[in-house]
């Protein structure tokens, strides 16, 4: 069993391995302090091809990324990295050799518009390397197919009503668009949609 521990001043985090036939403690797997603040939101995600090793998520670097243990070893490495947020995984490749995720696009802090985008990713495992295989600006949702070779891609952006098409994940090209929506609106006038940038207390600059 494998519990997270949080202690009440939310700065100190465990992630402890407990005996399940009688409870007790068997080692601290994973130890995070933050003068701040610590929030774990995610479980464990073990692999079935490997059973003891799982995905840890962190903000230890600033975003939420994701980091590859061993129960035995320890940390094996970390998978994602970068001036973005992995937002949730959807699924496994073949032979759990690729994980995939999706999660916004590089956020620039001075021109933070890639935090409210959302993409799909595939992060090798073995080397840590992430291949982003969404390219047009929006919001994506993936479904991938049950060997992680076909990805299916539902998106839209301000200009794009919705658009369903189907991605080769190995080579990250697009190979047939099954839905492409036309816009209801066409031919109505409409206003327009802008986004603004407002100043933060650090001097970063903030979405609104």
């Amino acid at each position: 069993v494998f519990i997270i521990h949080l202690n009440r001043a939310t700065d100190h985090l465990r992630v402890i391995q407990y005996d399940a036939s009688n409870g007790a403690l068997v080692k601290t797997l994973v130890e995070e302090q933050d003068k701040k603040w610590l929030e774990p939101q995610h479980a464990l995600t073990f692999l079935k091809k490997s059973p003891n090793q799982f995905i840890y998520w962190s903000q230890q670097d600033g975003h939420w990324h994701l980091y590859l243990y061993d129960i035995n070893k320890g940390l094996v490495r970390q998978l994602t990295k970068g001036s973005w947020v992995v937002k949730n995984i959807i699924g496994w490749g073949e032979k759990e050799a690729d994980v995939f995720v999706e999660g916004t696009d590089q956020i620039d802090p001075k021109d933070p518009k890639g935090a409210m985008e959302t993409h799909i990713y595939r992060v090798n495992l073995a080397k840590g390397t992430t291949t982003k295989l969404t390219r047009e600006p929006g919001t994506h949702s993936g479904k991938l197919s049950s060997n992680g070779r076909y990805l299916i891609d539902t998106w839209s952006s301000l200009t794009v009503p919705s658009r369903v098409e189907i991605i080769d994940t190995q080579k990250g090209g697009l190979l047939k668009t099954l839905v492409n929506s036309k816009n209801p609106l066409a031919g109505v006038a409409v206003g327009t949609i802008e986004f603004v940038k407002v100043p933060g207390e650090n001097g970063d600059v903030l979405n609104a």
